[in-house]
């Protein structure tokens, strides 16, 4: 059973403090001739050392374990460090293989354009060449057609000029 504060100082005898309001925690005036009561203070210095030391032990388990926490920490900030390292030394690397990529499909897809745009100007300039010899088969067709000046168109004969 644990005591509280007042309980154990209830225990000892408080003959020289004065009790009254006015003097509270002062000692009274002595008389040098008497010694001071020194057997109650060892026993009381005994019980304290007594209970601290389970509190020291404490406090160094408490510090024990607070300096393997603090090395754990350091050792997580390292690895967080690195970590961080080769994420970005990954991210690093994907970017430039994306970008690496990137550039072959465009390269790729130029080359498909250039050769679609020479087709098809080819294939424009045919068109041009075809319509072009149209353009002079229809004239030729044209001059077919139109009646020549030495045609009479009534008599169905040539007409002759002298």
């Amino acid at each position: 059973m644990t005591k509280t504060i007042n309980d154990q100082v209830a225990g000892f005898d408080t003959t020289n403090v004065e009790s009254s309001q006015e003097g509270w925690g002062r000692e009274e005036q002595r008389d040098p001739v008497i010694p001071k009561p020194r057997g109650k203070s060892k026993v009381l210095t005994a019980s304290f050392e007594s209970r601290l030391t389970p509190v020291e032990e404490g406090m160094g388990a408490v510090d024990a374990y607070m300096e393997k926490l603090d090395q754990r920490v350091k050792g997580l900030e390292a690895d967080i460090a690195e970590t961080h390292e080769e994420v970005l030394d990954a991210l690093n690397k994907l970017g430039e293989s994306n970008r690496l990529d990137l550039q072959a499909l465009r390269d790729e897809f130029m080359v498909k354009v250039a050769r679609s745009r020479d087709v098809h100007q080819r294939e424009i300039n045919s068109l041009l060449m075809q319509l072009e010899e149209a353009r002079g088969d229809l004239a030729l067709c044209k001059k077919a057609v139109q009646p020549h000046p030495w045609w009479n168109p009534k008599t169905k004969e040539l007409r002759q000029y002298a």
